[in-house]
């Protein structure tokens, strides 16, 4: 038999033979296959930024110190969360404005010190994927001081009490006392004066004040810092101490003419001093008229008196003492503030 029979007679393979089921698996494979082109199933959806970050607060945790706290968002835009940038607005006390930093994506928390009393400042949280950065969740707030009590005052003779409360707010700080403070002079020409009292302490009593107006302040002393002065003023009743007070005299004497001129001036003394109303001038002994001890009043820019009808070879003591016209309009005035001048003709 020839090789040409051989392989005519030979049976060839059968083909096989793809059904319904066959052709099902083909199409499967093709539409993942493009899949796997497009960037998978899972890339079908590009990720985004995330969103803004939850649960922002502000909270004063000491003097000039603000802690800022935030939770994730509550999408990362399929994305894992690589940090958070936070910032603030405003001027510290160094004077730089604005700041800002990038802190880890496990952080929940971050601390802004140097911060001004009184200013308010704007917080910012953004977090931060590979997608991009979502908006900012912004809070804002002010640095209030450790606290400033309220005071009242009380006006006696010569003397004020004032009286306070503890501050509204000492920002978690202890108080430790109070500063208590005057300005002006007392009748001692003692100027401004203060002192610290214990925590527990309420009021405190000025003494030997003038007839004049007076500021009192308190300041709550805490762990964080002095707080600024509350203020009051305070008025006196019965004069104590005058605005000016005599100064710098002279006294020219004429034996034969019997007179004796004194010339003075005005130096300031006591609480936001002024001018005296006007001055009494007196001498003791005997004149030449047999008049015993005498004195009249001065205007207040009168700078200079003479005595008349003094006997040659008397002593005599010249004085003089500057009033104000205080509530009654009559001169009145303590005797610390005569000045006198023992003179011989």
């Amino acid at each position: 038999m020839s090789r040409v029979a051989d392989t005519v007679d030979r049976p060839l393979s059968p083909r096989p033979r793809r059904g319904r089921a066959g052709w099902s698996a083909l199409l499967v494979l093709a539409l993942f296959g493009s899949l796997l082109l497009g960037g998978g199933i899972a890339a079908a959806a590009a990720a985004t930024a995330p969103t803004v970050p939850t649960a922002l607060t502000a909270t004063v945790t000491a003097k000039g110190t603000v802690t800022l706290k935030w939770s994730p968002p509550a999408n990362n835009g399929g994305s894992t969360i690589t940090g958070y940038e936070v910032s603030r607005d405003g001027t510290d006390a160094n004077g730089t404005y604005g700041w800002s930093t990038v802190v880890p994506a496990s952080a929940r928390s971050q601390t802004f010190t140097l911060l001004l009393p009184d200013q308010w400042y704007g917080f910012t949280v953004t977090a931060r994927t590979a997608a991009g950065t979502s908006p900012a969740a912004t809070v804002y707030t002010t640095v209030p001081p450790p606290g400033v009590p309220f005071t009242g005052p009380a006006a006696n003779t010569g003397s004020a009490t004032i009286t306070w409360s503890p501050p509204w707010t000492t920002n978690g700080a202890t108080i430790t006392g109070y500063r208590v403070a005057r300005d002006g002079y007392d009748t001692d020409g003692s100027g401004a004066w203060s002192t610290t009292v214990p925590a527990n302490i309420r009021s405190f009593t000025f003494t030997k004040l003038g007839p004049t107006s007076y500021t009192a302040t308190v300041q709550a002393i805490t762990t964080a810092g002095t707080g600024p002065a509350s203020k009051a003023p305070v008025y006196t009743g019965t004069p104590q101490i005058f605005m000016g007070q005599v100064a710098g005299y002279t006294v020219t004497t004429n034996r034969a003419a019997g007179t004796a001129t004194i010339t003075w001036r005005v130096d300031p003394t006591g609480n936001h001093w002024q001018t005296p109303d006007g001055f009494l001038v007196g001498r003791d002994g005997v004149d030449r008229s047999s008049t015993g001890v005498w004195s009249t009043t001065v205007g207040a820019t009168v700078r200079s008196f003479t005595f008349t009808q003094l006997k040659a070879g008397n002593t005599y003591r010249l004085s003089i003492t500057p009033y104000l016209l205080w509530l009654t309009g009559k001169p009145s005035g303590p005797t610390s503030l005569t000045q006198t001048v023992t003179v011989q003709l």
